[in-house]
């Protein structure tokens, strides 16, 4: 009992502290394993209801795995890189800004959101 506690615990804290989502569900799944439970029956009642999504930081995870960088970006945006910056920071953004930024990019950022309804 007092490991799957551990388990638990260091699952919360990958999902808090962590910014990328493969983490935070490679937690996930760990933590399933650990207690023998279908990741497949309980992942939407979970994940959906209990991660926040924070845009600013999908959109740099989604850059990094493109191999862009923050000045390409920002270019693209016709901003400067510490106004980008400060996006990364957010949290939510405006639709037009994502959709703008989910078609330089090439990619359907409000996915995030649509998945949890």
């Amino acid at each position: 009992m007092l490991a799957d506690k551990r388990a638990f615990c260091l699952f919360l804290k990958v999902i808090f502290d962590d910014r990328t989502l493969e983490t935070r569900l490679l937690a996930f799944f760990f933590v399933c394993g650990r207690r023998n439970i279908s990741a497949d029956s309980v992942a939407k009642r979970t994940i959906v209801t209990t991660m926040q999504i924070h845009i600013g930081n999908l959109i740099r995870d989604e850059l990094r795995r493109q191999n862009h960088t923050n000045q390409w970006l920002a270019e693209q945006l016709d901003m400067d890189r510490r106004t980008l910056q400060r996006l990364y920071n957010k949290p939510s953004i405006d639709t037009q800004q994502l959709l703008r930024i989910s078609r330089i990019l090439g990619v359907d950022l409000f996915r995030f959101y649509s998945e949890q309804l």
